[in-house]
């Protein structure tokens, strides 16, 4: 039972991706947002409830949120929160008791289009799952322990693990049908890929596999205590919420940083030569103007530069291996480096492991900027096997609220350097014309003809005993 957790940072196109993950829920949707004022968002919601997903909403008490009437909701059999008192700032959504979205986007007609926002999505992670649904029982005066059992608020808890115990024993004892017969009443109970996943590797006489994924469910919800201290409960949850959203921002940064970085490599290997010719013409041109005209001088030493820098840059690029990927190993690429990125970020894993964490994130950025899909694979094969277990980090687990409100800092910090690396990043002028380039191969075509036909240009205007230097 493989249980993989992704996260993904999205700054455009929040809305279509928030329709589209409230459509995939097939159990519950559990959602605090501050303000909620769109349309379309609501009768994604009503449309869920009324296919037997069970909605929860908690919203701000406040007159912004009165410009939506929530009836229909509440009809159809959901459930909806006015929370007064001290402001509910929240923002966060969870999908089936596996899934969160949290970020800076309200629901609102406003933040889809006119504000900048951003929202995270994680997947897989129940342990953060079921913190942010303890949270939402907080902040609705529920008890923690209902959070993980009604009907509201995500699967039966209690009976899964139960369920799980039982299936644990079925195999200690060497009861293959009965085991089967188990695993097959969980996957009707549970729809959640995790229970797939568990009945096709029993089918498959996999028990060793199967029992390993088991008890790393069983040990994770073992971690969910109640929580005596509110302030502790929410700390830790800030902490793990924030751990996600840099290492998915910081995912996004690479990512940029690594189209660059292939649109490069594209144009040294397919128009590097042409575009180090026409420079070394030109600075051959300045060079002769030069002598006609000591004004010249200026020109010719910004055409030296400018020839000098495009050498070493074209022989730096020459040197790099870059494996070639189709669009769709590319995609993999994309999916394997965050994949792995949330397993070893530095930030994620005990002080203890930070060492070996950060070796392998070097690794991991190196796999990433060759394009090496085997390694990558082979990278996150190794991880997989629980070198780093994010949730036994000291900061994550902690009783020391000052300690938790240090890391909790220090990672706000974190996150607000790298949000404000990603957007000088978007504003490059050259990675905007990058990003929108539709087709790379029709773009170096027509690239090349055009340089060819510079070229041309610049021989015929280059005397043909004009040196290149003085």
């Amino acid at each position: 039972m493989n249980n993989s957790i992704t996260t993904e940072a999205f700054f455009t196109g929040i809305k279509p991706k928030l329709l589209a993950e409230i459509g995939l829920a097939r159990q519950s949707l559990t959602a605090a947002v501050a303000w909620f004022t769109d349309r379309d968002l609501l009768a994604a919601l009503v449309k869920q409830q009324k296919a037997g997903i069970t909605v929860t909403l908690a919203l701000t008490h406040d007159s912004i949120n009165e410009a939506l009437d929530f009836t229909a909701l509440t009809a159809a059999g959901g459930r909806v929160f006015h929370i007064e008192g001290a402001l509910m700032h929240n923002k966060f959504c969870v999908l089936d008791g596996r899934d969160v979205i949290t970020g800076s986007y309200n629901w609102t007609y406003r933040a889809a289009h006119e504000n900048y926002e951003n929202i995270v999505l994680t997947s897989g992670d129940y342990d953060l799952a079921y913190r942010y649904l303890a949270e939402f029982a907080r902040i609705t005066g529920q008890s923690a322990a209902s959070a993980a059992t009604n009907p509201g608020a995500g699967p039966d808890l209690a009976k899964i693990v139960r369920r799980l115990h039982a299936i644990r024993s079925l195999v200690q004892l060497d009861e293959p049908e009965d085991t089967l017969r188990q695993a097959r009443r969980l996957h009707l109970e549970w729809p959640d890929p995790l229970a797939g996943q568990l009945l096709a590797q029993l089918e498959a006489g996999h028990y060793a596999a199967a029992l390993t994924g088991l008890e790393a469910f069983l040990q994770l919800q073992a971690r969910l205590t109640i929580y005596e201290d509110p302030l502790l409960a929410a700390l830790r949850l800030e902490v793990r919420d924030l751990q996600y959203r840099l290492v998915a921002v910081e995912a996004e940064i690479a990512e940029s940083e690594h189209l660059l970085s292939q649109y490069n490599h594209e144009f040294a290997r397919q128009v590097g030569a042409l575009t180090e010719e026409i420079l070394r013409l030109k600075q051959a041109y300045a060079h002769h103007q030069r002598q006609q005209s000591p004004f010249a001088e200026t020109e010719y030493e910004e055409a030296r530069r400018r020839y000098d820098d495009f050498r070493q840059e074209y022989a730096a690029e020459a040197r790099k291996t870059v494996l070639p990927l189709d669009a769709d190993d590319q995609q993999m690429l994309r999916k394997l480096y965050r994949h792995c990125a949330t397993l070893c970020h530095p930030d994620k894993v005990a002080e203890h492991l930070r060492p070996q964490a950060e070796a392998a994130f070097k690794r991991l950025q190196v796999l990433h900027d060759r394009q090496d899909l085997a390694q990558l694979q082979a990278l996150a094969a190794e991880l997989a096997q629980g070198i780093f277990d994010p949730a036994a980090a000291p900061d994550t687990i902690t009783a020391d609220r000052a300690a938790l409100q240090a890391r909790r800092d220090y990672l706000a910090r974190q996150l607000a350097q790298a949000l404000a690396n990603l957007a000088v990043l978007h504003t490059n002028p050259t990675y905007q014309q990058v990003s929108t380039v539709p087709d790379l191969t029709h773009h170096f075509q027509e690239l090349h003809a055009e340089l060819t036909q510079e070229l041309a240009r610049w021989q015929q205007l280059v005397p043909a005993d004009a040196p290149a230097t003085s």
